[in-house]
């Protein structure tokens, strides 16, 4: 999981991902 976070691949994304998950 934390190598997703520091992945800059998906920087921005993942973090949208994150603040706004879809239930």
């Amino acid at each position: 999981f934390d190598n997703l976070r520091s992945d800059p691949t998906l920087g921005p994304e993942f973090e949208r991902l994150v603040a706004e998950p879809e239930e």
